[in-house]
């Protein structure tokens, strides 16, 4: 039996990434997927049918946060060509 760790591969249970490997049994011509995280199990019979593809693609967030992002201006100041300050009197 071979065992293969899929690169970018996300469970389509837990939304884990990197985290579903595919045993490959060639004897009884048999393939399965598990996720090591949330134990996700799915088999399916290799012969001449081609292999089913394991979704790919970013994970969703586990926090429910869903914080926004927004553009902000950075103001890029020379120090050499502003005027110094006035000395203080004593």
């Amino acid at each position: 039996m071979k065992r293969r760790f899929i690169a970018g591969a996300v469970c389509p249970e837990c939304r884990a990434l990197d985290r579903i490997v595919v045993e490959v049994d060639e004897a009884a011509e048999t393939e399965s997927q598990r996720c090591v995280e949330c134990g996700y199990e799915a088999h399916q019979v290799v012969g001449n049918a081609p292999v089913a593809s394991i979704p790919k693609g970013k994970p969703e967030r586990r926090s429910g946060s869903t914080k926004s992002t927004t553009a902000q201006t950075v103001k890029i100041m020379d120090l050499h060509s502003q005027p110094r300050p006035a000395d203080k009197p004593k």
